[in-house]
Parts: structure tokens; sequence; C-alpha cells
């Protein structure tokens, strides 16, 4: 209601008009009129508005791309790592298989792009030991085929195409023969 108000709409023009930019896709309708809702488009007028889901996952794209070369250095190793495993991670162990290349990277700024990129994400949870530990993985094939599209997300450092042998590794580190001195048990 404030935005229709804010950009001077009628609800049935509004309606029309959020049709035609969905290009048919209700994930579009479900992520856009949550960030209208949110206020990140506030300022946007509805013409302005990304055009189908692609559009609108470049549009996203390129607000959480806009950081320092470092943090984004990180952004994309968690989203392409996610990717590429296609299985629940939890942060901590996402951290960790991200240091092997990024030494620097901290468990809490792997969360906070997590938090950035939730609505891209299943959240899950996984026990270990009797300790709950929540879990993310990339929700729609739609979002991951749209990442391997992605120069930028290619650049990090793999390849899309190596994903299986970076599974199978993932999967020799599930049964501790990768990564030596990382304790599973913490998982």
């Amino acid at each position: 209601q404030e935005y229709l108000k804010k950009h001077s709409k009628k609800e049935r023009d509004f309606i029309k008009e959020i049709e035609k930019k969905a290009d048919g896709n209700f994930m579009y309708l479900f992520h856009v009129l949550k960030e209208i809702e949110d206020g990140i488009y506030k300022d946007t007028k509805l013409n302005d508005l990304p055009q189908g889901l692609e559009g609108y996952y470049k549009d996203h794209w390129e607000r959480m791309m806009d950081v320092s070369d470092e943090m984004k250095e990180v952004k994309l190793k968690v989203i392409y790592v996610l990717g590429v495993l296609e299985i629940p991670t939890s942060a901590k162990l996402l951290t960790d298989i991200i240091k092997q290349d990024l030494e620097s990277v901290k468990q809490f700024q792997v969360q906070e792009i997590i938090n950035q990129w939730r609505q891209f994400f299943n959240e899950g949870e996984e026990v270990f030991d009797n300790i709950a530990t929540k879990t993310y993985s990339i929700y729609h094939k739609s979002f991951l085929d749209f990442l391997k599209k992605m120069e930028l997300v290619n650049a990090v450092g793999f390849s899309f195409e190596e994903a299986d042998e970076l599974k199978g590794k993932f999967l020799d580190f599930l049964e501790g023969d990768l990564f030596d001195g990382i304790n599973l048990d913490e998982y």
C-alpha cells in the first residue's frame, strides 16, 4: 500500500504491470513483492523494476556485489561452493572449505553473506553428536543456472565443469580424507 501511494498507482494497474514484469513466473512475484514490502524497491518506479526472474537475479546480484574487493571474493566463494556442492552445508564447514583457498575468511563473514542471500537458500538442520547445526543449500535450480552463466562466479578460482571433482573431494572431506586438521566432529 505504501508503494502504491508513493508511486500514485491504483491496485489493479499495479497488478497488471507487475504481472507483465513477472513473465508468468511466481518466483519473481514472491521475491519482488517481498522486496517491495521490505522497502528495497521503495524508490524504484514500477517500470524500472527488473524484468523477469533472471532480471531480478541480476538486480539482486548487482546490489550484493557492491562491496569491497575482499568481501566480493568471500561472497563469490560462498555462493560458488554452495552452488557446486548442491547439498546442505553448515556455515562452519563452508568457512573451513573456503579457508583452504582464502585463509583470511572468518565464519561471521560467511554467516553474514548467507543472511544477505537467505531468500535463495534452503535452511535446514543437521544433528552431529546431539548438537543441532543449521545448514544451507541453494534452493532453486533457476538461481543455480543463473550463477553458472556469471563469468564473475566462474572467476573465483574454480569452474562449474569441475563440480563433480569438487563434490568428490567434498565427499572425501566428509570421510576425513581431505583438509588435514579439520575436525569433522565440529560439524
